[in-house]
Protein backbone atom coordinates (compact mmCIF):
# COMPACT_ATOMS: atom_id res chain seq x y z
CA UNK A 1 0.00 0.00 0.00
CA UNK A 2 3.34 2.25 0.84
CA UNK A 3 4.56 1.64 -2.72
CA UNK A 4 1.85 2.63 -4.06
CA UNK A 5 1.33 5.62 -2.22
CA UNK A 6 4.55 6.93 -3.12
CA UNK A 7 4.12 5.81 -6.72
CA UNK A 8 1.03 8.03 -7.22
CA UNK A 9 3.02 11.18 -5.87
CA UNK A 10 5.97 10.19 -7.99
CA UNK A 11 3.48 10.52 -11.12
CA UNK A 12 1.92 14.05 -9.53
CA UNK A 13 5.60 15.60 -9.71
CA UNK A 14 6.48 14.32 -13.10
CA UNK A 15 3.41 15.48 -14.23
CA UNK A 16 4.04 19.20 -12.57
CA UNK A 17 7.48 18.91 -13.81
CA UNK A 18 6.55 18.54 -17.15
CA UNK A 19 3.92 21.69 -17.24
CA UNK A 20 6.53 23.64 -16.02
CA UNK A 21 8.97 22.96 -18.37
CA UNK A 22 6.49 23.08 -21.29
CA UNK A 23 5.50 26.82 -19.80
CA UNK A 24 9.19 27.75 -19.52
CA UNK A 25 9.83 26.43 -23.14
CA UNK A 26 6.99 28.73 -24.15
CA UNK A 27 7.67 31.60 -22.81
CA UNK A 28 11.12 31.19 -23.84
CA UNK A 29 10.34 30.94 -27.25
CA UNK A 30 8.02 34.06 -26.82
CA UNK A 31 10.66 36.16 -25.88
CA UNK A 32 13.39 34.74 -28.32
CA UNK A 33 10.87 35.03 -30.77
CA UNK A 34 10.55 39.13 -30.44
CA UNK A 35 12.75 40.72 -32.87
CA UNK A 36 14.56 43.87 -31.24
CA UNK A 37 15.80 46.13 -33.68
CA UNK A 38 18.32 48.83 -32.80
CA UNK A 39 18.78 52.17 -34.31
CA UNK A 40 21.53 54.26 -33.58
CA UNK A 41 22.37 57.76 -34.85
CA UNK A 42 25.17 60.76 -34.00
CA UNK A 43 24.82 64.52 -35.05
CA UNK A 44 27.06 67.35 -34.23
CA UNK A 45 26.40 70.78 -33.74
CA UNK A 46 28.43 74.33 -34.34
CA UNK A 47 27.58 76.28 -32.13
CA UNK A 48 27.39 80.21 -32.57
CA UNK A 49 28.56 82.67 -30.34
CA UNK A 50 24.81 83.60 -29.15
CA UNK A 51 24.31 79.62 -28.58
CA UNK A 52 24.70 77.90 -24.82
CA UNK A 53 25.83 74.59 -23.93
CA UNK A 54 22.14 74.13 -23.39
CA UNK A 55 20.93 75.54 -26.40
CA UNK A 56 23.41 73.31 -28.19
CA UNK A 57 22.54 70.47 -26.68
CA UNK A 58 18.85 71.45 -27.50
CA UNK A 59 18.76 71.77 -31.12
CA UNK A 60 21.56 68.93 -31.40
CA UNK A 61 18.77 66.29 -29.31
CA UNK A 62 15.98 67.41 -31.47
CA UNK A 63 18.18 66.50 -34.90
CA UNK A 64 19.46 63.38 -33.73
CA UNK A 65 15.84 62.26 -32.81
CA UNK A 66 14.33 63.48 -35.86
CA UNK A 67 16.95 61.16 -37.77
CA UNK A 68 16.61 58.19 -36.01
CA UNK A 69 12.70 58.71 -36.17
CA UNK A 70 13.32 58.64 -40.10
CA UNK A 71 15.26 55.56 -40.13
CA UNK A 72 12.49 54.20 -37.89
CA UNK A 73 9.98 55.09 -40.39
CA UNK A 74 12.25 53.83 -43.39
CA UNK A 75 12.10 50.57 -41.76
CA UNK A 76 8.66 50.06 -40.72
CA UNK A 77 7.42 51.59 -44.24
CA UNK A 78 8.90 48.27 -46.07
CA UNK A 79 6.93 45.55 -43.64
CA UNK A 80 3.98 44.30 -45.26
CA UNK A 81 1.75 45.25 -41.85
CA UNK A 82 2.46 48.71 -42.11
CA UNK A 83 2.03 48.64 -45.79
CA UNK A 84 -1.88 47.16 -45.17
CA UNK A 85 -2.55 50.27 -42.75
CA UNK A 86 -1.92 52.50 -46.19
CA UNK A 87 -0.29 55.23 -44.52
CA UNK A 88 2.43 57.52 -45.57
CA UNK A 89 6.25 57.05 -43.44
CA UNK A 90 5.44 61.20 -42.49
CA UNK A 91 2.53 59.55 -40.53
CA UNK A 92 4.31 56.92 -39.08
CA UNK A 93 7.56 58.77 -37.93
CA UNK A 94 5.07 61.40 -36.26
CA UNK A 95 3.18 58.54 -34.70
CA UNK A 96 6.01 56.57 -33.64
CA UNK A 97 7.55 59.87 -31.71
CA UNK A 98 4.68 59.27 -29.35
CA UNK A 99 5.43 55.35 -28.67
CA UNK A 100 9.90 54.93 -28.67
CA UNK A 101 12.19 56.53 -26.32
CA UNK A 102 15.59 58.44 -27.56
CA UNK A 103 18.27 56.81 -25.52
CA UNK A 104 21.34 59.33 -25.12
CA UNK A 105 24.17 57.00 -25.51
CA UNK A 106 27.01 59.99 -25.50
CA UNK A 107 27.31 63.84 -25.19
CA UNK A 108 30.08 65.91 -25.69
CA UNK A 109 30.28 69.30 -25.46
CA UNK A 110 34.43 71.61 -26.38
CA UNK A 111 32.72 75.05 -26.12
CA UNK A 112 32.30 75.05 -29.72
CA UNK A 113 30.98 71.82 -30.93
CA UNK A 114 27.95 69.56 -29.21
CA UNK A 115 28.20 66.06 -30.24
CA UNK A 116 25.70 63.88 -29.31
CA UNK A 117 25.32 59.75 -29.81
CA UNK A 118 21.81 58.70 -29.14
CA UNK A 119 19.59 55.53 -30.01
CA UNK A 120 16.19 53.79 -30.36
CA UNK A 121 15.67 50.31 -29.48
CA UNK A 122 12.25 48.61 -29.95
CA UNK A 123 10.21 45.79 -31.40
CA UNK A 124 9.27 46.69 -34.55
CA UNK A 125 5.79 44.15 -34.71
CA UNK A 126 4.72 46.32 -31.24
CA UNK A 127 5.79 49.42 -32.67
CA UNK A 128 3.61 48.56 -35.47
CA UNK A 129 0.48 47.53 -33.27
CA UNK A 130 1.00 50.80 -31.17
CA UNK A 131 0.62 52.43 -34.52
CA UNK A 132 -2.35 50.78 -35.91
CA UNK A 133 -3.89 51.93 -32.60
CA UNK A 134 -2.71 55.29 -32.15
CA UNK A 135 -3.76 56.61 -35.64
CA UNK A 136 -7.47 54.87 -35.11
CA UNK A 137 -7.95 57.61 -31.68
CA UNK A 138 -8.17 60.91 -33.66
CA UNK A 139 -6.93 62.80 -29.96
CA UNK A 140 -3.93 60.96 -29.58
CA UNK A 141 -3.32 61.26 -33.25
CA UNK A 142 -3.83 65.18 -32.84
CA UNK A 143 -2.02 65.66 -29.27
CA UNK A 144 1.06 64.19 -31.44
CA UNK A 145 0.40 66.38 -34.63
CA UNK A 146 0.35 69.28 -32.12
CA UNK A 147 3.84 68.44 -30.72
CA UNK A 148 5.72 68.20 -33.84
CA UNK A 149 3.91 71.03 -35.19
CA UNK A 150 5.10 73.04 -32.67
CA UNK A 151 8.66 71.73 -32.69
CA UNK A 152 9.11 71.96 -36.66
CA UNK A 153 8.01 76.06 -36.05
CA UNK A 154 10.58 76.62 -33.64
CA UNK A 155 13.23 74.73 -35.40
CA UNK A 156 12.01 76.60 -38.24
CA UNK A 157 12.45 79.69 -36.40
CA UNK A 158 16.10 79.03 -34.97
CA UNK A 159 17.43 78.83 -37.94
CA UNK A 160 16.13 81.61 -39.72
CA UNK A 161 17.01 83.89 -36.51
CA UNK A 162 20.74 81.83 -36.07
CA UNK A 163 20.71 83.53 -40.06
CA UNK A 164 19.95 86.67 -38.78
CA UNK A 165 22.64 86.70 -36.28
CA UNK A 166 25.13 85.71 -38.70
CA UNK A 167 24.23 88.81 -40.94
CA UNK A 168 24.75 91.00 -38.38
CA UNK A 169 21.57 91.91 -36.94
CA UNK A 170 22.74 91.40 -33.19
CA UNK A 171 19.79 93.51 -31.52
CA UNK A 172 19.07 92.67 -28.50
CA UNK A 173 14.97 91.68 -29.98
CA UNK A 174 16.86 89.15 -32.17
CA UNK A 175 18.67 87.44 -29.70
CA UNK A 176 15.62 87.16 -27.49
CA UNK A 177 13.58 86.15 -30.02
CA UNK A 178 16.54 83.47 -30.78
CA UNK A 179 16.41 82.81 -27.06
CA UNK A 180 12.49 81.69 -26.83
CA UNK A 181 12.45 79.78 -30.27
CA UNK A 182 15.02 77.36 -28.15
CA UNK A 183 13.09 77.77 -25.56
CA UNK A 184 9.88 76.92 -27.36
CA UNK A 185 11.96 73.56 -28.73
CA UNK A 186 13.16 72.31 -25.73
CA UNK A 187 9.30 72.89 -24.75
CA UNK A 188 8.21 70.49 -27.35
CA UNK A 189 10.74 67.96 -26.27
CA UNK A 190 10.12 67.78 -22.70
CA UNK A 191 6.15 67.00 -23.87
CA UNK A 192 6.94 64.33 -26.54
CA UNK A 193 8.83 63.17 -23.86
CA UNK A 194 6.30 63.28 -21.16
CA UNK A 195 3.76 61.43 -23.38
CA UNK A 196 5.84 58.54 -23.78
CA UNK A 197 6.39 58.67 -20.12
CA UNK A 198 2.38 58.39 -19.63
CA UNK A 199 1.97 55.93 -21.80
CA UNK A 200 4.52 53.68 -19.96
CA UNK A 201 2.55 54.55 -16.96
CA UNK A 202 5.44 56.33 -15.81
CA UNK A 203 2.89 59.20 -14.45
CA UNK A 204 5.43 60.94 -12.03
CA UNK A 205 8.14 61.45 -14.24
CA UNK A 206 5.85 62.34 -17.00
CA UNK A 207 4.49 65.05 -14.83
CA UNK A 208 7.89 66.56 -14.09
CA UNK A 209 8.30 66.79 -18.14
CA UNK A 210 5.30 68.55 -18.52
CA UNK A 211 5.78 71.01 -15.57
CA UNK A 212 9.71 71.49 -17.02
CA UNK A 213 7.62 72.57 -20.35
CA UNK A 214 5.57 75.16 -18.84
CA UNK A 215 8.49 76.73 -16.85
CA UNK A 216 9.68 77.23 -20.23
CA UNK A 217 6.85 78.39 -21.88
CA UNK A 218 4.05 79.15 -19.43
CA UNK A 219 1.07 79.69 -22.45
CA UNK A 220 1.97 76.12 -23.50
CA UNK A 221 -1.63 75.14 -23.20
CA UNK A 222 -0.55 71.01 -24.53
CA UNK A 223 1.88 71.13 -21.69
CA UNK A 224 -1.18 72.06 -19.44
CA UNK A 225 -3.23 69.66 -20.92
CA UNK A 226 -1.16 67.05 -20.63
CA UNK A 227 -0.17 67.35 -17.31
CA UNK A 228 -3.82 67.38 -16.28
CA UNK A 229 -4.33 63.99 -18.28
CA UNK A 230 -1.77 63.08 -15.84
CA UNK A 231 -3.50 64.26 -12.86
CA UNK A 232 -6.63 63.00 -13.66
CA UNK A 233 -4.86 59.07 -13.84
CA UNK A 234 -3.64 59.19 -10.46
CA UNK A 235 -6.99 60.84 -8.77
CA UNK A 236 -5.25 64.53 -8.06
CA UNK A 237 -8.57 65.86 -9.30
CA UNK A 238 -8.26 69.65 -7.87
CA UNK A 239 -5.01 69.43 -9.63
CA UNK A 240 -6.02 68.40 -12.65
CA UNK A 241 -8.63 70.75 -12.60
CA UNK A 242 -6.64 73.86 -12.14
CA UNK A 243 -4.60 73.03 -14.94
CA UNK A 244 -7.91 72.60 -17.37
CA UNK A 245 -8.79 75.81 -16.02
CA UNK A 246 -5.26 77.11 -17.52
CA UNK A 247 -6.12 75.44 -21.15
CA UNK A 248 -9.53 77.04 -21.18
CA UNK A 249 -7.68 80.41 -20.50
CA UNK A 250 -5.22 80.49 -23.14
CA UNK A 251 -7.05 78.62 -25.49
CA UNK A 252 -11.39 78.74 -25.34
CA UNK A 253 -12.01 76.90 -28.17
CA UNK A 254 -9.73 73.60 -26.18
CA UNK A 255 -12.96 71.15 -26.45
CA UNK A 256 -11.06 68.20 -24.99
CA UNK A 257 -10.24 70.28 -22.14
CA UNK A 258 -13.47 70.81 -21.08
CA UNK A 259 -14.51 67.04 -21.36
CA UNK A 260 -11.65 66.39 -19.73
CA UNK A 261 -12.03 68.64 -16.71
CA UNK A 262 -15.89 67.63 -16.72
CA UNK A 263 -14.17 64.00 -15.88
CA UNK A 264 -12.52 65.47 -13.43
CA UNK A 265 -15.71 67.47 -11.73
CA UNK A 266 -17.64 64.33 -11.85
CA UNK A 267 -14.93 62.17 -9.90
CA UNK A 268 -15.54 65.09 -6.86
CA UNK A 269 -18.62 64.99 -7.13
CA UNK A 270 -19.31 68.27 -8.84
CA UNK A 271 -22.01 67.37 -10.99
CA UNK A 272 -23.54 70.16 -12.42
CA UNK A 273 -20.40 71.59 -13.42
CA UNK A 274 -19.51 68.35 -14.60
CA UNK A 275 -22.53 68.98 -17.27
CA UNK A 276 -21.64 72.42 -17.72
CA UNK A 277 -18.49 70.89 -18.78
CA UNK A 278 -19.91 67.79 -21.47
CA UNK A 279 -22.37 70.53 -22.86
CA UNK A 280 -19.43 72.76 -23.91
CA UNK A 281 -17.19 70.10 -25.00
CA UNK A 282 -20.29 68.92 -27.07
CA UNK A 283 -20.80 72.41 -28.60
CA UNK A 284 -16.93 72.87 -29.61
CA UNK A 285 -17.55 69.22 -31.35
CA UNK A 286 -16.13 67.02 -28.89
CA UNK A 287 -18.03 63.49 -29.93
CA UNK A 288 -16.74 61.68 -26.07
CA UNK A 289 -19.19 64.80 -24.76
CA UNK A 290 -21.66 64.63 -27.76
CA UNK A 291 -22.01 60.83 -27.22
CA UNK A 292 -21.98 61.21 -23.00
CA UNK A 293 -25.58 63.57 -23.42
CA UNK A 294 -27.11 61.56 -25.75
CA UNK A 295 -26.35 58.32 -23.64
CA UNK A 296 -28.04 60.34 -21.05
CA UNK A 297 -31.03 61.92 -22.86
CA UNK A 298 -29.49 65.31 -22.31
CA UNK A 299 -30.31 68.06 -24.87
CA UNK A 300 -28.23 70.63 -25.98
CA UNK A 301 -29.32 74.14 -26.46
CA UNK A 302 -27.39 75.28 -28.81
CA UNK A 303 -26.89 73.51 -32.50
CA UNK A 304 -23.46 72.04 -31.94
CA UNK A 305 -22.26 72.81 -35.56
CA UNK A 306 -22.88 76.11 -35.34
CA UNK A 307 -20.02 78.35 -37.77
CA UNK A 308 -20.81 81.51 -35.99
CA UNK A 309 -19.96 80.14 -32.86
CA UNK A 310 -16.70 78.40 -33.55
CA UNK A 311 -15.94 81.84 -34.94
CA UNK A 312 -16.08 83.39 -31.58
CA UNK A 313 -14.34 81.05 -30.24
CA UNK A 314 -11.96 80.94 -32.81
CA UNK A 315 -11.24 84.66 -32.34
CA UNK A 316 -11.42 84.99 -28.88
CA UNK A 317 -8.25 82.22 -29.06
CA UNK A 318 -6.34 84.52 -31.71
CA UNK A 319 -6.71 87.01 -29.12
CA UNK A 320 -5.65 85.06 -26.10
CA UNK A 321 -2.67 84.15 -27.61
CA UNK A 322 -1.00 87.69 -29.16
CA UNK A 323 -2.99 89.99 -26.93
CA UNK A 324 -0.78 93.26 -28.21
CA UNK A 325 -2.21 96.05 -30.66
CA UNK A 326 -0.93 94.39 -33.07
CA UNK A 327 -1.78 90.70 -32.41
CA UNK A 328 -5.38 92.50 -31.96
CA UNK A 329 -5.53 93.83 -35.80
CA UNK A 330 -4.51 90.71 -37.15
CA UNK A 331 -6.91 88.56 -35.09
CA UNK A 332 -9.89 91.35 -35.90
CA UNK A 333 -9.15 91.96 -39.56
CA UNK A 334 -9.20 88.04 -39.45
CA UNK A 335 -12.27 87.82 -37.72
CA UNK A 336 -14.44 89.95 -40.09
CA UNK A 337 -13.00 88.56 -43.23
CA UNK A 338 -13.70 85.35 -41.87
CA UNK A 339 -17.42 86.76 -40.57
CA UNK A 340 -18.18 88.09 -43.95
CA UNK A 341 -17.23 85.12 -46.08
CA UNK A 342 -19.34 83.06 -44.10
CA UNK A 343 -22.79 85.67 -44.52
CA UNK A 344 -22.03 85.48 -48.09
CA UNK A 345 -22.06 81.89 -48.00
CA UNK A 346 -24.87 81.38 -45.66
CA UNK A 347 -28.53 82.59 -46.76
CA UNK A 348 -29.83 81.93 -43.20
CA UNK A 349 -27.43 83.69 -41.45
CA UNK A 350 -30.24 85.43 -39.51
CA UNK A 351 -31.47 82.43 -37.96
CA UNK A 352 -28.40 81.69 -35.84
CA UNK A 353 -27.87 83.87 -32.67
CA UNK A 354 -24.30 84.14 -32.92
CA UNK A 355 -24.31 85.81 -36.11
CA UNK A 356 -26.54 88.71 -34.67
CA UNK A 357 -23.98 89.30 -31.85
CA UNK A 358 -21.11 89.40 -34.47
CA UNK A 359 -22.73 91.41 -36.58
CA UNK A 360 -23.43 94.12 -33.43
CA UNK A 361 -19.68 93.65 -32.31
CA UNK A 362 -18.59 94.22 -35.98
CA UNK A 363 -20.46 97.57 -36.22
CA UNK A 364 -19.60 98.95 -33.01
CA UNK A 365 -15.45 97.94 -34.04
CA UNK A 366 -16.22 99.86 -37.27
CA UNK A 367 -14.07 102.52 -36.89
CA UNK A 368 -11.72 101.38 -35.30
CA UNK A 369 -8.34 99.11 -36.80
CA UNK A 370 -7.13 97.43 -33.24
CA UNK A 371 -10.10 95.51 -32.09
CA UNK A 372 -10.21 94.87 -28.27
CA UNK A 373 -6.98 96.85 -27.98
CA UNK A 374 -7.42 98.99 -30.82
CA UNK A 375 -9.86 101.52 -28.46
CA UNK A 376 -11.57 101.34 -24.97
CA UNK A 377 -15.01 101.29 -26.57
CA UNK A 378 -13.82 98.29 -28.86
CA UNK A 379 -12.58 96.88 -26.23
CA UNK A 380 -16.29 97.15 -24.50
CA UNK A 381 -18.02 95.30 -27.57
CA UNK A 382 -15.69 92.62 -27.14
CA UNK A 383 -16.37 91.98 -23.35
CA UNK A 384 -19.90 91.93 -24.51
CA UNK A 385 -19.46 89.64 -27.70
CA UNK A 386 -17.83 87.18 -24.98
CA UNK A 387 -20.64 87.50 -22.14
CA UNK A 388 -23.59 86.98 -25.07
CA UNK A 389 -21.69 83.38 -26.65
CA UNK A 390 -21.54 82.53 -22.71
CA UNK A 391 -25.62 83.39 -22.59
CA UNK A 392 -26.41 81.62 -25.72
CA UNK A 393 -24.42 78.66 -24.97
CA UNK A 394 -26.15 78.43 -21.64
CA UNK A 395 -22.69 77.38 -20.39
CA UNK A 396 -21.70 79.24 -16.69
CA UNK A 397 -17.88 79.51 -16.76
CA UNK A 398 -15.54 78.33 -14.03
CA UNK A 399 -14.08 81.10 -12.12
CA UNK A 400 -10.61 80.69 -11.02
CA UNK A 401 -9.69 82.41 -7.41
CA UNK A 402 -7.45 84.79 -7.34
CA UNK A 403 -6.05 86.35 -4.27
CA UNK A 404 -4.44 89.76 -3.29
CA UNK A 405 -5.25 91.30 -6.27
CA UNK A 406 -6.60 94.66 -7.16
CA UNK A 407 -9.62 95.46 -9.48
CA UNK A 408 -9.18 98.13 -12.39
CA UNK A 409 -11.53 100.17 -14.84
CA UNK A 410 -11.59 103.30 -17.07
CA UNK A 411 -13.48 106.26 -16.49
CA UNK A 412 -14.92 106.21 -20.02
CA UNK A 413 -15.54 102.41 -19.76
CA UNK A 414 -18.06 100.53 -18.03
CA UNK A 415 -16.15 97.14 -17.73
CA UNK A 416 -14.17 96.35 -14.84
CA UNK A 417 -10.93 94.00 -14.68
CA UNK A 418 -8.08 92.34 -12.49
CA UNK A 419 -5.23 94.33 -12.55
CA UNK A 420 -3.66 91.52 -14.65
CA UNK A 421 -5.70 91.22 -17.53
CA UNK A 422 -4.24 92.59 -20.74
CA UNK A 423 -6.87 94.74 -21.56
CA UNK A 424 -6.61 96.24 -18.30
CA UNK A 425 -2.86 97.11 -18.96
CA UNK A 426 -4.43 99.25 -22.29
CA UNK A 427 -6.06 101.49 -20.02
CA UNK A 428 -4.58 104.85 -19.90
CA UNK A 429 -2.86 105.60 -16.91
CA UNK A 430 -4.67 109.16 -16.34
CA UNK A 431 -8.29 107.41 -16.96
CA UNK A 432 -7.69 104.46 -14.72
CA UNK A 433 -10.16 103.85 -11.29
CA UNK A 434 -8.52 101.33 -8.86
CA UNK A 435 -11.20 99.24 -6.82
CA UNK A 436 -9.91 97.48 -3.83
CA UNK A 437 -12.48 94.46 -3.71
CA UNK A 438 -15.09 93.09 -6.88
CA UNK A 439 -17.69 94.26 -4.51
CA UNK A 440 -16.52 98.30 -4.83
CA UNK A 441 -16.53 97.88 -8.56
CA UNK A 442 -19.75 96.47 -8.98
CA UNK A 443 -21.39 99.12 -6.50
CA UNK A 444 -19.93 101.57 -8.74
CA UNK A 445 -22.31 100.23 -11.65
CA UNK A 446 -18.90 98.89 -13.16
CA UNK A 447 -19.65 94.86 -15.45
CA UNK A 448 -17.08 92.13 -14.94
CA UNK A 449 -14.65 91.73 -17.86
CA UNK A 450 -15.56 88.76 -19.83
CA UNK A 451 -12.24 87.50 -20.36
CA UNK A 452 -10.61 87.80 -17.07
CA UNK A 453 -13.67 86.68 -15.28
CA UNK A 454 -12.98 89.29 -11.85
Amino acid sequence: MTQNRISRFDIIFIISLIVFLLSFNFTFATLAGAEMKTFKKEYSYQASEFDSKASSRTIALEQVKRLLLEELGTYLESKTEVINLQITKDQITMLSAGIVKTEILTEKWDGKTYELVAKIVADPDEVVKSVDILRKDREKTKELEEIQKKANNALKEVEKLKRELADSKRNKETINQYDHAVRELNAADLIEQGVVLSKNGRLIGAINNFTKAIKMNPQYSWAYYHRGIAYKKISNYKQSITDFNKVIEIDPSFSWAYYHRGLAYGKIGNKKQALNDYREAAQLGDRYAQNYLQKNGIQLETVINDKYAKLILDYKSMINKDPTDMGCLIALREFKNRFYNLKRADKASHKSKYANVISKYVYECRDSDGGPGGSESCGDAATILWQSYDEISGVSKNKITRTEISYVASKNSNIFHVSDCEWAKKINQKNRIIYNSRDEAIKNQKTPCAICNP
